[in-house]
């Protein structure tokens, strides 16, 4: 390695729940809000130096328990390959490049933009340079969008790069406008115990769903309905975050929950309404699919102000869905963070 060249380069992008608004953030919404909230949760990412004598790079997805080349990477993980279009390494060297998440694959968490973010920040590191929040967000989404040519929403991306609460308002797909949400020690700590993150046990695959509710929106006034239902719910969530009424905020995730079945039954899961009818029975405030919906993925309870009742709620998920489970979770008040070790 050139004297200089930094060793270890590690970055960390916190994943996202409670994307209240989500489906408003996309192309076809053409406009949108929604209010997410990141967790200590993370995508980790490094890049290393290798000893390898010919310039080559390997990539260790530990998730899926893969070492692979750069060809191998275009073939089955492509948004890693295709990174390295956007951001370059620098030529003539060799470099071995970890990336390991603290969610299951296919969580409805954000976690493939989680990988975005943090990958090309570990990038930008190695090649000298920093990237800003909202510049990093973008080129991350262009990855799936421009490269890859996939559909993707903009709300990961932002929640990655910022961390926090957020409000993004989509004024015309793909331009926002973000507002971090300041919010008080007390609602902080409100959201922490009242929180609970559900995965389901099996990733999320709901593509041919949304390839239904694409393709009949513009024709179906119910959906059009329901999209503006969530445009509502994202900004009311983001005022009753701000003013410290998690109450308020938890009926938002209920009400967005509802509207996305009106997209589409199917994007509330059986799993997902047993879920919801445990947590009604334990009088939790409120309820949110994340992510997109489908049969896989997870889900976000916000329950009553009362601990033990909470408790009891997780337990008795668990007991009834055996191959449900529980994540811990806190928000995480910061976005991409990266560390470089000489």
């Amino acid at each position: 390695m050139p004297t200089g060249t930094p060793a270890i380069i590690t970055t960390l992008a916190p994943v996202r729940v409670c994307d209240v608004g989500g489906w408003t953030d996309t192309w076809f919404a053409g406009h949108g809000a929604v209010c997410s909230i990141a967790i200590n949760r993370y995508i980790t990412v490094t890049i290393q130096p290798s000893a390898h004598a010919v310039p080559h790079v390997t990539f260790d997805v530990r998730n899926y328990k893969r070492v692979m080349t750069l060809a191998e990477a275009h073939i089955h993980h492509p948004l890693l390959a295709v990174a390295l279009d956007e951001i370059p390494l620098p030529e003539n060297l060799s470099y071995r490049i970890t990336i390991s998440a603290d969610m299951p694959p296919g969580s409805s968490t954000g976690t493939s933009a989680a990988v975005s973010v943090a990958l090309l920040a570990a990038l930008a590191t190695v090649n000298s340079t920093t990237i800003a929040p909202d510049e990093l967000a973008k080129r991350a989404h262009r990855l799936e969008t421009y490269h890859l040519a996939q559909q993707s929403g903009v709300q990961d991306q932002i929640g990655a790069a910022f961390g926090g609460a957020n409000l993004i308002e989509i004024t015309a797909y793909p331009e926002t406008r973000i507002t971090p949400l300041l919010l008080s020690a007390k609602t902080i700590a409100a959201f922490n115990a009242q929180h609970l993150l559900f995965y389901y046990g099996k990733p999320h695959q709901s593509s041919a769903i949304h390839s239904q509710v694409i393709h009949h929106l513009p024709d179906n006034q119910a959906s059009l309905s329901a999209l503006d239902q969530m445009r509502h719910a994202a900004r009311t969530a983001a005022s009753s975050l701000s003013q410290g009424n998690v109450r308020l905020f938890a009926e938002q995730l209920k009400l967005n929950t509802e509207a996305q079945a009106a997209l589409h039954p199917e994007l509330i899961s059986s799993t997902a309404r047993g879920i919801i009818g445990i947590a009604q029975t334990f009088d939790a405030w409120g309820w949110k699919v994340n992510g997109a919906g489908g049969d896989g993925g997870s889900i976000s309870i916000v329950g009553s102000d009362c601990n033990d009742q909470s408790t009891a709620m997780r337990h008795e998920i668990i007991r009834q869905f055996p191959g449900v489970q529980y994540i811990s979770s806190a928000l995480c008040p910061h976005g991409v963070t990266i560390s470089v070790q000489e």
